[in-house]
């Protein structure tokens, strides 16, 4: 199984890397909306967000992290896209990962959807949409993404 991790948004290969915060106030972050989405590791079947490991599809605001229904490109619909509609702060980048690789972009009717809310779409394999996203977060753009898991061999 190929198993990536991500290190303050570039990734490495073959070595598991944890930071360990001391002395910070977990609960505070929480209530006041201060603690931002990271991915810190990637592989087939999931991700780990913020040290919980996520099996499957993963829609993420920046300082939210979910389990996504879609599995496929083909299963995406405008229901799974109103979360990033309505998020508030609003949302003007949706970094789509989608799988392995960008064999497919998502219907032309669910990206005038998306444009009528003032969001882009940016198609990448969902490895790079993991640093990509790590990397706008991390710059407090007003960024999101959904990230499909690899498809099963």
């Amino acid at each position: 199984m190929l198993r990536r991790v991500v290190a303050r948004g570039a990734f490495r290969s073959g070595m598991s890397v944890r930071w360990l915060q001391y002395g910070h106030d977990m609960h505070k972050e929480m209530m006041t909306g201060t603690s931002k989405v990271s991915i810190a590791e990637y592989d087939d079947g999931g991700f780990v967000v913020n040290d919980v490991n996520m099996r499957g599809s993963i829609a993420l605001l920046p300082s939210i992290a979910m389990m996504w229904k879609p599995n496929t490109m083909e299963e995406i619909t405008v229901e799974s896209l109103n979360i990033f509609t309505v998020a508030n702060p609003p949302i003007e980048i949706l970094v789509l990962g989608c799988g392995k690789r960008i064999a497919r972009q998502l219907d032309p009717k669910l990206v005038e959807y998306l444009k009528s809310h003032g969001i882009v779409v940016e198609y990448l394999d969902s490895f790079n949409a993991c640093a990509t996203f790590n990397i706008l977060n991390a710059e407090d753009r007003k960024v999101a993404a959904a990230i499909l898991v690899n498809e099963p061999k």
